[in-house]
């Protein structure tokens, strides 16, 4: 029985080590979904140096990369309630922001030079007959300042004041 489950386990073992290999993707200009950016080429038809090149089309062009991606992100989130990407974090109840929540934003003369700026380009257009839609597309923490996860203090007054100068 020892000898069948050793067997079994080289064999597993096997498997997960060539089965990547098998599956490595060879088509030239390969674009990942997941990084949203073309796959390394041939390393040895770029410049650069050979064994970085090498690296960074091993790292790209392994079978099931995208898969394990995946499935680590997922896990994450799941087993441990954290998100694995760096420029996404959680908030309450679920609702994800990006990482760099600013907290010190301030109504200024900025925004009143901004919003004198829309009322003349308004003007200009309404002279003219030309319809005019002006959106105010703010922040995410803006619109759900309860939602920011504890410990940020977001201070949206300024949104009010925009809003009111516009």
């Amino acid at each position: 029985m020892k000898k069948i489950t050793s067997i079994v386990s080289i064999i597993v073992f096997a498997l997960i080590m060539i089965l990547p290999i098998v599956f490595f993707n060879f088509t030239p200009d390969s674009v990942s979904m997941i990084d949203n950016r073309k796959l390394a080429n041939n390393p040895f038809r770029e410049d650069g140096e050979l064994t970085k090149n090498v690296e960074n089309y091993v790292n790209d062009r392994i079978g099931f990369r995208e898969e394990i991606i995946t499935a680590n992100t997922i896990l994450n989130d799941k087993l441990f309630n954290e998100m694995s990407h760096p420029i996404y974090s959680y908030g309450k109840d679920g609702y994800v922001f990006g990482s760099g929540i600013t907290t010190n934003n301030c109504f200024s003369e900025y925004h009143v030079i901004f919003a004198d700026m829309v009322k003349s380009i308004q003007t200009y257009c309404e002279e003219r007959g030309v319809p005019f839609v002006f959106v105010f597309n703010p922040a995410k923490p803006a619109i759900y300042p309860d939602k920011i996860r504890n410990g940020i203090i977001y201070n949206r007054e300024w949104v009010d004041c925009f809003l009111a100068e516009l």
